[in-house]
């Protein structure tokens, strides 16, 4: 039952394609809004719940991630220097991916997505984001930061842990699924 209040969009967009003779008669059984109209008062409160938590779980998601574009298009570019560096680290590791280099703002800007360390957004035009004081570090130091946040874009870090969120809002009501994500968020394989 869950399965055909998730599917019932998507079946019906795909419905005229599929040849009949291919599927069972029960599946289409699934799409028959019918079925669920008919069924007892406690399973749509269930189905109901269900639903309410996966799509609360999606917008939290959707906004956090509206919020974070906001924040990285206000940022400004980093010093024609520190793009240096991070052009040479490209170079030596045979990158050819476009990143942006913005210097964040402080933790007063009103806005929730500032981190404590640096960072990456985006997939297709990624931004790596420094701290604001990233200034006090010596070149080394920029140079391993620089290299990490590279490697996070390069395995497209931001992307699968967008996928993980959406997946873990289907499974919401399960605290394992909750702390899996958490696990998996934090374990940092970039370091490797």
């Amino acid at each position: 039952a869950f399965l055909g209040v998730i599917l019932l969009p998507l079946g019906s967009a795909i419905l005229p394609v599929v040849a009949l003779e291919v599927i069972p008669v029960n599946f289409w059984a699934l799409f028959n809004i019918n079925v669920y109209l008919n069924l007892p008062v406690i399973i749509k409160v269930v189905i109901g719940i269900y639903l309410a938590g996966v799509f609360s779980v999606l917008i939290y998601r959707f906004w956090h991630l509206l919020e974070a574009i906001n924040y990285a298009s206000q940022l400004e570019l980093a010093p024609a220097e520190v793009n240096e560096i991070l052009v040479s680290i490209k170079k030596q590791n045979n990158l050819l991916e476009t990143v942006a280099l913005k210097v964040g703002q402080s933790k007063d800007s009103g806005s929730n997505v500032v981190s404590q360390g640096p960072f990456t957004l985006g997939v297709l035009r990624p931004i790596i984001v420094l701290p604001e004081d990233y200034n006090q570090w010596n070149r080394s130091t920029l140079m391993r930061v620089l290299t990490h946040e590279l490697a996070h874009v390069v395995r497209k870090d931001w992307f699968w842990q967008n996928v993980l969120q959406c997946l873990i809002a289907f499974v919401w009501f399960l605290p394992s699924a909750w702390r899996l994500g958490c696990l998996l968020y934090t374990s940092d394989a970039a370091d490797e």
